[in-house]
């Protein structure tokens, strides 16, 4: 059916009962929207209206609730009234739709007098649904048709008021997560369109907590609210923003065309958000890890478009950061392994799944053993041993690799402790025990190095804790955790020496004890001229500085040969020996005692 003409009511009582006018300025416009079938009933009800209500309002008639969905997409109401009962336009499941396009706006139903349509719990049901208040058809020319659109109306307002307080993040001043959900799930339920696209950005700031950490949390709360800020700007006034929590925001992106207007937007917040914030005459800085996700299918969730985001966003920030990756199944069965890893990991602990290898160290000058590496190892009860490289990262993501490494140390320096007892090793002999960046300052670990201090000051100058130089990318949280090991009377040693941040200038700034130059420049020194110069260089540095160097991934007879004439003095490697078990690393010991 046809949508009905328009009828203004002002305008009628304007023209023709002048007793009724008021002036614009005086009094606020309520915007009235009637769906109804029948033309009769929809003139009855003006009428109606007109009779009792002295207040400024215009009322619109349209035949059913697809042509009101367009009205509501286009112009502001107050209220909607809405005919229930037997053959009429709206049934119980079109509230729910109304709900959606009148957000703003109070639903009033007019329940006709049958037995079933006013029955208590099928008004319960249209509470449920959403309307806003009902009345019965033979009490619409009465006193209580004005009261009702005064009262639905204000208290709209006033539930609107209360909204925008609980739906809003107190710090940005953006929507919060709840009032996002819900935005989002109209937003898929009234546009998906095969042709066009929508897109959730999930947002998250690189290295915020550092902010957070350094400057104190109010300077914190201020940044983001300037990231708040960029963000609004740097979209379209029909896309949605939130903050979903900590330094998380998301954005949803509308209608658009192609992927491309989606990258572009992608690749346009990268930017913004990687300039610097002056905050309190500081000038701070972050990048940012975004994850997309695009609705592919009109039943698909919010709730799973965030999920599906959040995996393409930890893709993003496991590459480096300040990048953006799309969702994809790929990605998806790898987050799957990768919570069932997680979940297996945790088994692995309860069970003492974990064992220890130690990797043998060799004085070339003397032939003796310089110490060991100790190096964790997993015998998965399904899958026999799981290489390093496939749970390390995920023990570091979950922060499972603070108590695994309280673990290492405990086990590993009892074990080195009974091998001295036992003459099986020399009290000079030195133990290196690998150290996560994630590590440090968790309380586990400072709670084992406290538990330490007991040891003989000479076996505690023999424990060296390796670092890497990505720890350096973060040098102000991690210096006083380094001063720390160095009071409790341990060995520093940088392991991987040579491939991360600023080696030499950290060289100068931090005590440290030995360095291990990476497999990298000692694998091809025999054939490649740049390798050898590097090596015999940081060979020079090692002997001026008079710290230890170890070369690693030694696996052949010549590249010793080349070490060793270039004054290289201790050798870890394959050539040697690989990672042994305790008893096997006891063997090899007594081994090399008896040459």
């Amino acid at each position: 059916m046809k949508a009905h003409t328009s009828w203004t009511l002002w305008q009628i009582m304007n023209s023709k009962h002048p007793s009724y006018s008021r002036p614009l300025g005086q009094q606020r416009l309520v915007r009235v929207l009637h769906i109804v079938e029948n033309p009769r009933t929809a003139f009855w009800f003006f009428r109606s209206l007109h009779k009792q209500t002295e207040a400024q309002c215009t009322l619109t008639s349209i035949g059913d609730t697809q042509q009101a969905a367009d009205k509501l997409h286009h112009q502001h109401f107050d209220a909607v009234f809405v005919h229930i009962g037997a053959q009429l336009a709206c049934h119980l499941a079109d509230i729910a739709l109304l709900k959606h396009w009148a957000s703003h706006a109070a639903i009033v139903a007019i329940v006709h007098d049958t037995d079933e349509y006013t029955h208590p719990q099928y008004i319960d049901a249209l509470l449920e649904a959403g309307i806003d208040d009902y009345i019965k058809a033979e009490d619409i020319n009465t006193p209580l048709l004005p009261r009702l659109v005064t009262y639905t109306v204000e208290r709209k307002k006033a539930n609107l008021r209360l909204a925008a307080i609980t739906q809003q993040d107190s710090t940005t001043g953006l929507t919060n997560r709840s009032e996002f959900l819900r935005l989002c799930e109209a937003q898929l339920a009234n546009h998906y369109a095969p042709s066009r696209n929508t897109a959730i950005l999930l947002i998250d700031l690189d290295q915020f907590k550092n902010i957070n950490d350094t400057q104190g949390h109010s300077t914190g709360d201020k940044f983001l609210h300037h990231v708040a800020a960029r963000l609004k700007k740097s979209i379209r006034q029909s896309d949605t923003i939130a903050r979903l929590g900590g330094d998380e925001f998301v954005v949803m992106l509308p209608d658009m065309p192609d992927i491309e207007s989606i990258q572009r937007i992608a690749k346009n917040l990268l930017d913004t958000l990687s300039q610097a914030s002056n905050i309190d005459g500081r000038n701070l800085f972050t990048t940012a890890s975004i994850g997309i996700s695009m609705l592919s299918e009109k039943n698909e969730s919010c709730e799973l478009l965030l999920q599906n985001a959040d995996i393409a966003m930890y893709s993003a920030k496991q590459q480096g950061g300040n990048r953006y990756a799309f969702f994809t199944r790929n990605l998806q069965v790898a987050a799957s392994l990768r919570i069932s890893l997680e979940t297996e990991l945790n088994k692995a602990i309860a069970n003492n799944d974990f064992f220890l290898t130690y990797q043998p160290q060799i004085n070339v000058q003397t032939g003796d053993l310089y110490g060991a590496e100790v190096l964790l190892r997993w015998n998965h009860a399904e899958h026999g041993e799981v290489p390093p490289t496939t749970f390390i990262p995920t023990l570091e993501s979950t922060g499972l690799i603070g108590p695994v490494t309280d673990w290492i140390i405990r086990n590993a320096i009892s074990q080195w402790q009974q091998w001295i007892q036992a003459g099986h090793i020399k009290t000079s002999q030195h133990l290196s025990i690998n150290l996560s960046p994630k590590t440090l300052g968790h309380p586990d670990f400072k709670a084992a190095l406290l538990d330490l201090r007991t040891l003989p000051t000479e076996q505690k100058k023999r424990i060296h804790f390796e670092i890497t130089e990505n720890l350096f990318i973060d040098p102000e949280n991690n210096i006083d955790n380094l001063k720390f090991i160095k009071e409790c009377g341990f060995q520093l040693s940088m392991d991987d020496f040579g491939t991360g941040y600023s080696c030499l200038s950290y060289l100068k700034h931090f005590p440290l004890d030995c360095i291990k130059l990476d497999c990298e420049f000692t694998r091809d020194i025999i054939n490649n001229p740049v390798d050898l110069a590097i090596t015999q260089a940081v060979i020079n540095l090692s002997q001026d500085l008079h710290i230890d160097l170890i070369a690693e991934g030694v696996e052949n007879e010549q590249t010793l040969t080349q070490l060793k004439a270039m004054g290289c003095k201790l050798i870890q490697g394959y050539f040697y020996s690989k990672p042994l078990k305790s008893s096997a690393f006891q063997e090899y010991c007594q081994h090399l005692k008896s040459c």
